[in-house]
């Protein structure tokens, strides 16, 4: 432990005492209190992690204690763990924004570090850790990897080795969200062209089958006979096995068309001539996701299939 007494502990700032339970960061030697490794999380240098360097104490004074730092006037990204500047409104490196709280405090948080999820805290939240093979400066497709990640928001650390897989290898993956929910999922992306010719397709797909069963409903002798109950159902298997084939049409391709869609949308807004912060905040505006419009949808659905059930119950 005397190897880091006098030295502050680059979450709290508080100096780390002789006789303290201190953890120390594998990949880049960084100290910490136990306690706050633990609430945070991961460690906050992933920039250094990325390069390869190791962690460096502050300059000393003549005491042997650390010198007044720049970083106590910096913001800590909730996300990435990256320093900014104290005014600065979104993160250099990944885009996240910054709301003016020391968000490396898990104290103003309620008890844990501002913006990291209330579930699964080990999992691996910055997009950029070393599991991800990806850096900040990386380019990909044309596009810098931090400019991606500023784009699409708290999923970066998902779509960012997506994106490098398909630039470098073509390698593609299943997109889970996007087999189940289809046209529902580009929505949720911002990507409403492709969400809306999905609905579409579908909907031609199960309007036969759909048909049959509310003729079915209002003129139920219309199944009594046998070649119209086996017509009936040839329809439905094969409305259920196009629409099986959209779901993995939509899975496979998914990231492909997001990545396409993340790189014109950048450099639409790339060409406007923006930088700096409002640079910044432009890309976290046009991306990221439409969650109250898929809310709205949802409910919706809900209502129109609620009203659907009593209209055919009290009127026959």
């Amino acid at each position: 432990m005397n190897r880091y007494e006098k030295i502050s502990c680059p979450i709290c700032k508080k100096p780390l005492q002789k006789d303290e339970d201190v953890v120390v960061c594998p990949e880049c030697g960084a100290p910490y209190h136990r306690k706050c490794y633990m609430e945070t999380g991961h460690c906050i240098f992933p920039e250094l992690h990325a390069t390869g360097q190791s962690w460096k104490p502050e300059k000393v004074d003549a005491d042997g204690r650390e010198e007044s730092s720049s970083q106590v006037n910096t913001k800590i990204c909730p996300r990435c763990g990256g320093e900014n500047p104290s005014d600065g409104l979104f993160c250099k490196i990944c885009g996240t924004p910054l709301d003016g709280r020391e968000q490396g405090h898990p104290e103003q948080s309620g008890g844990q570090p501002y913006g990291m999820p209330p579930f699964g805290q080990g999992m691996p939240f910055s997009p950029f850790m070393r599991s991800s093979t990806v850096s900040p400066e990386e380019n990909i497709g044309g596009i810098k990897a931090q400019d991606y990640a500023a784009f699409v928001g708290r999923s970066a650390h998902y779509f960012l080795p997506r994106f490098k897989e398909l630039t470098t290898t073509k390698t593609r993956i299943i997109n889970w969200s996007a087999f189940f929910f289809q046209g529902g999922y580009f929505l949720y992306r911002k990507m409403y062209g492709v969400g809306i010719l999905l609905f579409l397709i579908n909907f031609l797909i199960s309007l036969p089958q759909t048909i049959l069963m509310i003729q079915s409903v209002l003129s139920p002798s219309m199944l009594s006979g046998s070649n119209v109950v086996q017509s009936f159902t040839s329809v439905s298997m094969i409305c259920e096995l196009l629409t099986l084939a959209m779901r993995f049409f939509c899975g496979f391709f998914a990231n492909t068309w997001y990545q396409k869609h993340c790189q014109k949308q950048i450099q639409k807004i790339q060409a406007t001539g923006v930088t700096g912060e409002l640079y910044r905040e432009t890309l976290a505006k046009k991306g990221g996701v439409a969650a109250k419009l898929v809310a709205g949808l949802l409910i919706g659905y809900a209502v129109l299939n609620f009203v659907a059930f009593l209209l055919l119950t009290f009127f026959p």
